[in-house]
């Protein structure tokens, strides 16, 4: 099913660099994420949606029970993803209204928003969160941001102020990860105990590598070295 263009998550040739890079450079950016989006996308709505795409009642029914979990978009389904993505077209189709009424830009990766553009798109912030809140979510009080120009702009983990990129200082520290997991063993890093801590240590190599090859191959070249199997003393581990 067709989705507009500012709707970047979970789809074919969009990522978080097409997502951040349609907001470089730009006066003033406000950024929200909606709170636990795929538990606040019930059945109801679900079952709606396919009445919508033109599923007669039946079928709609059984898409529903095929497609939810506990009454709620189950989390990381891929089922999940496309259809939060038609959901959130209703809430997309109102706030591009309110960006083009304002020369704004607009763009969604996943459950993050982005408007932005002049210094005026401070001044929507307000009006912004109402729209998400009408359209059944909540935003995250504590990841809403209005970001000028002249300090740090970062969206979906990357920085948008002159070029678009994971950014100097996230680049550092997951040198310093990459280098720790090397020297002292990959346990002491993973200090959010992350239950898949090697795939999402690749996965962030993988992102570095979509903007900076270079840096990418230097940094996956010292993660292929990485001892995964034994577990080293942790007594004298960098901190």
């Amino acid at each position: 099913m067709p989705l507009p263009s500012t709707i970047h998550g979970w789809r074919k040739r969009h990522s978080t660099k097409t997502y951040s890079g349609e907001h470089l450079g730009q006066g003033v950016i406000v950024n929200a994420d909606i709170q636990d989006f795929f538990p606040s996308v019930g059945a109801g709505r679900v079952y709606g949606f396919w009445l919508s795409a033109g599923y007669s009642p039946g079928a709609a029914k059984l898409l529903t029970k095929l497609t939810t979990l506990d009454n709620q978009l189950p989390q990381g389904s891929p089922t999940s993803q496309s259809i939060g993505n038609q959901i959130l077209r209703h809430m997309e189709r109102r706030l591009s209204s309110l960006a083009r009424k304002n020369g704004l830009r607009l763009g969604f990766y996943g459950d993050e928003v982005a408007l932005s553009g002049r210094r005026r798109a401070e001044r929507l912030e307000g009006l912004v969160l109402r729209i998400i809140k009408q359209e059944g979510f909540i935003a995250n009080p504590d990841k809403i941001k209005v970001m000028p120009r002249d300090q740090r702009q970062e969206l979906a983990g990357n920085v948008v102020n002159k070029k678009v990129g994971p950014g100097r200082d996230a680049y550092r520290e997951l040198r310093a990860i990459v280098h720790n997991c090397c020297r002292y063993g990959w346990e002491t890093q993973n200090r959010e105990r992350h239950p898949a801590f090697r795939e999402h240590l690749r996965g962030r190599i993988a992102q570095v590598q979509h903007f900076n090859p270079r840096l990418g191959a230097q940094l996956l070249s010292e993660f292929e070295l990485i001892d995964w199997t034994s577990r080293k003393d942790l007594s004298n581990a960098a901190v």
